[in-house]
């Protein structure tokens, strides 16, 4: 992330085309195992498709709810096909003075949502806005928690959102200030809607820009992975990606670093990490790891016990290009997923990316990978503008919340909303909703980020490179 006006940011995200998302793309190319720690092979293009019976959870879970694609966008005020009129969207928060980044969003078993991310006031100076709702029908009224330190502060600079039973929401946010270029990755929480409690420190003396994780498991013990700069930030030595650790009632401690070889300024995100509790209280990290010049991969780890898992590289296990930005994971039973963006090295112009999901099980598996979305303008690697969020339902069906420039036009796009569903005679295929047509700008990035729940029913949030509103998306018939 990096602070912005209106003058200095770039363009923004919207989406992958129908055709790319209609049915997986077959990976252009094989790549070695490489040092022996999970490689890429050529895959069946619909290769995820056994998620759901190999799930664990979704083994039992009898037949997921039916599903159709919409013609028109969950935007738009009436719907041309009526089973599509539950598929809305509303504004949770219209206040935003100058610019809004970074969105994180969790639901509590109680069914409250909980969406969180920074607002900048004035140019100087940002609020952390964490917002709660109980969407049961349209037209709920959503809550907004401010929390702000002072001028030229950012209370909330980057922030992620757990939960926990029954109706706890946990928020992880780093406050920054201009002075020192640095602060705290702090804790706050929300208990049965309750206002936010006063912070608790996790970590001091972050540098700014950092990366943080959160998950929070069901029995409120929590997980959180910063990025440390080194000496000199991210043009001097190595960053290191740390870890910290709050037993129910207890102080957070530290876990040993995953890495200490971190080098940010050569991909962006580096550092950056989906931390995931699975049903048996097991923790799986998925990060993106960056040591060598414009060379990056998705790594993935377990914590076993106090100490973490030999690394098992997802892709670009033989470097070429940045592989890992956005880096999203979910889990179920025994399968994982992974989706991230791949920008391969030397190419020509204009540049592109590659959308794409791998999936695996046990930690020796080869992941199988297949290409979501090809074609994506990525002009500057610093800087991409596209975005993933990704959830696993009970089911073991893969659902994704997509922010892509537009091949044809990279000034617009849209949020799509892909989702796998079964066919029926138990077939897996994909279908692809646009949410919102309008959401790219010249001036302020896009933002999304995605949960689904028990029902199967999405709740996604982002904010709009083209207003700066930040909106909420459901659908009401699950």
């Amino acid at each position: 992330m990096r602070l912005r006006t209106p003058a200095f940011a770039s363009l923004l995200v919207s989406l992958v085309s129908a055709s790319a998302c209609g049915e997986l793309k077959r990976a252009d190319e094989a790549v070695d195992a490489g040092d022996g720690d999970g490689g890429v092979t050529q895959p069946d293009a619909r290769a995820p498709a056994d998620g759901g019976a190999d799930a664990g959870e979704g083994v039992d879970a009898g037949p997921p709810p039916r599903d159709s694609k919409c013609d028109d966008p969950w935007t738009a005020t009436t719907k041309s096909q009526p089973e599509c009129a539950a598929r809305r969207v509303q504004v949770i928060d219209p206040d935003i003075a100058v610019d809004a980044s970074g969105i994180s969003i969790a639901r509590t078993p109680a069914g409250r949502v909980g969406v969180s991310y920074n607002v900048e006031i004035d140019g100087q100076s940002g609020e952390h806005h964490f917002v709660h709702f109980v969407p049961n029908a349209p037209g709920f009224s959503p809550t907004v928690l401010k929390r702000a330190k002072g001028p030229y502060d950012h209370a909330g600079y980057l922030s992620r959102v757990a939960a926990s039973p029954p109706d706890v929401l946990h928020v992880l946010a780093h406050d920054v200030d201009d002075v020192s270029f640095s602060g705290e990755v702090v804790v706050v929480r929300s208990i049965a809607g309750g206002a936010l409690t006063p912070v608790e420190q996790v970590i001091g003396g972050v540098k700014r820009p950092s990366e943080i994780g959160f998950a929070v498991d069901g029995t409120g013990a929590s997980y959180a992975t910063v990025r440390m700069a080194g000496a000199g930030g991210d043009a001097g030595t190595a960053a290191r990606l740390a870890a910290r650790r709050k037993a129910p009632g207890g102080a957070w401690i530290a876990l040993p670093d995953i890495t200490t070889s971190l080098t940010p300024s050569e991909a962006p995100g580096t550092g950056s990490a989906k931390l995931v509790v699975d049903g048996s209280g097991q923790l799986h990290l998925l990060y993106h790891h960056c040591e060598t010049f414009s060379h990056s991969s998705p790594r993935y780890h377990t914590l076993d016990g106090a100490s973490w898992s030999y690394r098992k590289t997802i892709d670009n296990a033989v470097p070429d290009g940045i592989s890992g930005y956005g880096a999203q994971l979910a889990v179920s039973g025994t399968r994982k997923w992974a989706a991230y963006y791949f920008r391969k090295a030397l190419q020509g112009v204009p540049e592109k990316a590659d959308l794409r999901l791998a999936t695996w099980e046990g930690n020796t598996d080869t992941p199988t990978i297949a290409v979501l979305a090809q074609s994506i303008p990525a002009p500057d690697a610093q800087y991409p503008e596209y975005r993933v969020a990704m959830a696993v339902d009970r089911f073991g069906l893969v659902h994704l919340a997509v922010l892509t420039p537009s091949p044809v036009n990279p000034r617009t796009g849209a949020l799509e909303y892909m989702r796998q569903t079964r066919t029926d005679t138990g077939a897996l295929v994909w279908i692809t909703d646009i949410v919102d047509n309008d959401v790219v700008s010249q001036t302020s990035s896009g933002w999304v980020d995605l949960v689904v729940d028990e029902a199967s029913r999405p709740h996604i949030a982002y904010i709009s490179g083209k207003d700066l509103k930040v909106r909420y998306a459901t659908r009401y018939d699950r």
